[in-house]
């Protein structure tokens, strides 16, 4: 199956060793525009349905569950594991009598039953291991805006607890921090028309975002590994947005930032204009499975590594 519809989260789960409770973990939003949280996609091209509000994230994470709920979670997944195999002798039943335009749908369907499949199993095996304990009490959900500190925090806890080893969090353009005095949320001021009050709200929301980006980055520098090692020397972190302008939707010269992982920071790259000379985004992904250890030397429309990244 070709690497066009698998995002980098779900490709890095794919490849890195099955230690971890949740091979990934998509947090964000599943209403608003464009049907919400659009950022982890399996290689089936099927969207990864996102975790919502601290709540949820808090409870995905830390709540227990007892000896009757292990036997009914693994009555469903025997059910779920039963009607799987089901679908699958259905469709091989008659996979031969398909055009080969159908074939590669098929193909494409089956890797979704196969994605299915594995999430699946690897929730059976980890039944019957307790969940880390809980180091507060469960908040409740407020807003993106006022819980993002705190989802930020359950992040870092869930690499700090070894439950997952990737998580994306997706910050929609309904953003608006309702204490900063301005006028309509992120989308609406990112399509500015160059009108210079809604840029200056634009940078007083993209400000916001930045502050508690660099807290959570702060924070995982002040936790150290069983080794001895800061969480952010062992985890690269990614901000970054799909528009170069929003203004004008265009997707080149991408604002990023990219911090932790062992690479060296302290700098910027900046590419120029000329479209010929420009890497693109995808250069950076390879970059980043390399120094997770992976051996890929493509990933969807990569040329190579990124220049100028140590």
């Amino acid at each position: 199956m070709p690497d066009k519809n698998i995002t980098l989260d779900q490709f890095a789960a794919e490849r890195l060793p099955a230690t971890t409770r949740f091979p990934s973990l998509a947090i964000g939003d599943s209403t608003g525009l464009h049907g919400g949280c659009q950022l982890s996609w399996t290689r089936s091209g099927t969207r990864v349905p996102p975790i919502e509000g601290v709540s949820s994230l808090y409870r995905v994470l830390f709540e227990q569950v007892g000896q009757q709920g292990r036997a009914a979670a693994a009555k469903g997944l025997a059910n779920q594991a039963s009607i799987l195999d089901s679908v699958r002798e259905d469709a091989q039943s008659f996979r031969s009598r398909l055009s080969a335009a159908d074939q590669r749908k098929f193909e494409e369907y089956f890797s979704a039953v196969r994605d299915v499949e594995q999430r699946v199993q690897a929730r059976r095996r980890w039944l019957d291991i307790p969940k880390p304990e809980a180091p507060f009490p469960q908040p409740k959900n407020t807003n993106m805006v006022e819980d993002l500190p705190l989802i930020y925090d359950l992040i870092a806890l869930a690499l700090q607890t070894n439950s997952t080893k990737i998580a994306t969090l997706e910050i929609g353009g309904a953003f608006k921090p309702p204490h900063l005095g301005i006028q309509g949320d992120h989308h609406a001021l990112s399509h500015h028309g160059k009108r210079e009050g809604h840029i200056q709200a634009l940078i007083t929301l993209d400000t916001y975002q930045i502050q508690h980006f660099a807290r959570f980055i702060e924070k995982l520098a002040s936790i150290n590994d069983h080794d001895g090692r800061s969480l952010l020397d062992t985890t690269t972190v990614l901000l970054g947005s799909g528009m170069g302008d929003a203004n004008t939707h265009t997707n080149k010269n991408l604002p990023l930032v990219l911090a932790g992982g062992g690479f060296e920071h302290g700098s910027m790259i900046r590419f120029t204009d000329d479209s010929s000379n420009r890497p693109p985004l995808c250069n950076l992904f390879v970059s980043i499975l390399q120094q997770l250890g992976l051996e890929v030397d493509r990933f969807g429309k990569s040329t190579g590594t990124l220049r100028g990244l140590a």
